[in-house]
């Protein structure tokens, strides 16, 4: 009984519609409304960048936000597609959505789902603007899949401000596929990020660069952009000095994935061999 009463009143929380979210599914002739919106806050302090949100086709996406500041907070979430433009997703409780509007008291928190339910991928990346600078926003994504016959897959990484700096990201394509992938946070600049893919031992197998139109996204498995990877474990590095990019990296197998971290605290420079 009791665990009917707990599953009962989960449930009821689940379906219940958030009284603390407003959601916009209008957009400006072009579809490039939120650009306009990200070009005035994106540097400002507090900013946080989701770099891959996906729903269809057996995924769906899950934020959670938590106000980490002394006061009550308000903040947006902006979704872009592959292009920069306004990406529409479908949000439990809301309708469709290319950006929502969040207040949150003082520790307060919140989900927002997208649904998931859709045959079609869908997929992009999201920033986080804090409405008054200086408001401290937390919280995490996850990635649930479902493929038929089998558990659904899930795994959570943290949300993050941009890696506008030299970094890197572990891969492995033994027994598992990498897969990243990489988003421009700027609404103005198109950019060219230089890459290098290593081996285990620290060489250079393949030397090559995402070129991203403004806020533009892109994801791929490791394999099919540096076929030489195949088989093989090493790290992706980026050299992004000076440029806004949020990037993740997941690795998969037939029963599940999981991320690598983002590496920033190397000190050997882009050129070693």
């Amino acid at each position: 009984m009791l665990a009917r009463i707990v599953t009962s009143a989960f449930i009821a929380a689940a379906i219940a519609p958030a009284q603390n979210i407003v959601a916009s599914s209008q957009a400006l002739a072009g579809g490039f409304a939120n650009q306009q919106i990200y070009a005035t806050a994106a540097k400002s302090p507090g900013a946080l960048l989701v770099p891959q949100v996906v729903d269809g086709d057996g995924w769906k996406t899950t934020l959670r936000f938590v106000n980490l500041s002394s006061r009550p907070v308000t903040f947006n979430v902006l979704f872009f597609s592959d292009t920069g433009a306004d990406m529409s997703l479908p949000i439990v409780n809301l309708g469709a959505a290319v950006n929502l509007t969040i207040a949150l008291p003082v520790a307060g928190s919140t989900d927002v789902e997208t649904e998931g339910a859709g045959q079609t991928l869908t997929q992009g990346w999201a920033a986080v603007l804090p409405q008054t600078p200086g408001d401290s926003i937390g919280g995490f994504t996850t990635f649930r899949q479902r493929v038929s016959g089998m558990p659904d897959h899930e795994t959570t990484v943290p949300l993050a401000g941009s890696s506008g700096h030299h970094f890197a990201v572990m891969y492995d394509n033994t027994r598992f596929v990498t897969g990243v992938a990489v988003a421009n946070a700027s609404p103005a600049a198109a950019v060219t990020v230089p890459v290098n893919i290593r081996d285990e031992q620290g060489n250079i197998l393949e030397s090559t660069a995402l070129a991203l139109a403004p806020g533009a996204h892109t994801a791929f498995t490791l394999p099919a952009l540096a076929p030489a990877t195949a088989g093989r474990q090493g790290t992706i590095e980026f050299m992004a000095d000076g440029l806004a990019i949020a990037a993740i990296s997941l690795r998969f197998n037939e029963t599940g994935f999981a991320p690598f971290p983002i590496l920033t605290n190397f000190t050997w420079s882009p050129a070693a061999h």
